[in-house]
């Protein structure tokens, strides 16, 4: 589904619904009505299994959302699952394991979060500045700030250029707190002082070391069958970190 560095879709459409864990489904159907009737036979499969196993459903808590691109005939259709004789709620978007995934996968919904956490954290740095060193400043962004930018951060590597700016200019505002810096200050200047990467940097640190799992079967199951029949085009070296 992805080539590179961008997220690129074929005539599957992919729908998920959350129960207590997400459930995946795909499909190859290019209708709505297609996609409807496949995923309503799967989604009995899991109503069985649940009565099978004497568990009951959350429809409340259970959405159901159609992954699509955004020239697609179908993004503005709706689904209708039923479970019980209930609708379950279609959403746009959603949050998984700390990601928010959207229905066309561009993650502004994700970077838009991102934004707000990193600004509530470097408003506190610029508070504390008066009142810790600046080596301490430094431990404080790499154990509040920096984890948010890098979770999963090879995941929304394919958002746009936009989305990658906005997140460059909330990482420069905060070494800029840690720093002391002034807002005309060169942050070339800065990342070299510090020794910290640039997003973008650290996004294809991150993808290389995610492939190089995979490649290795290192990864889990899933990540290591993709590369199943991946030849390199030369040896790769082994992963030191």
């Amino acid at each position: 589904m992805t080539s590179k560095r961008h997220l690129r879709f074929t005539n599957c459409h992919y729908c998920c619904i959350r129960l207590w864990c997400v459930v995946w489904f795909t499909s190859d159907s290019k209708t709505i009505d297609q996609i409807q009737t496949t995923l309503q036979t799967n989604f009995n499969t899991v109503l069985d299994w649940l009565a099978v196993n004497k568990l009951s459903l959350n429809t409340d808590k259970t959405k159901i959302m159609l992954f699509t691109s955004q020239r697609s005939s179908i993004r503005n259709e709706n689904l209708r699952i039923t479970s019980g004789g209930m609708n379950l709620e279609q959403v746009e978007n959603m949050k998984y394991l700390g990601v928010h995934l959207d229905r066309h996968l561009n993650f502004n919904a994700h970077v838009d979060n991102i934004c707000k956490k990193t600004n509530q954290r470097t408003r506190l740095l610029w508070k504390m500045r008066n009142f810790i060193t600046k080596d301490l400043d430094k431990y404080l962004y790499t154990t509040l700030i920096n984890p948010i930018f890098t979770y999963c951060d090879f995941i929304y590597d394919g958002t746009s250029q936009r989305n990658k700016d906005k997140l460059q200019v909330k990482q420069n505002a905060a070494l800029r707190a840690i720093t002391r810096s002034p807002i005309d200050t060169s942050v070339h200047l800065i990342y070299a002082d510090l020794q910290i990467d640039k997003l973008a940097i650290a996004r294809r640190k991150s993808t290389l070391k995610m492939v190089y799992r995979g490649y290795s079967k290192q990864g889990p199951p899933q990540l290591n069958k993709m590369f199943e029949n991946y030849v390199p085009p030369g040896q790769l070296r082994p992963l030191c970190c």
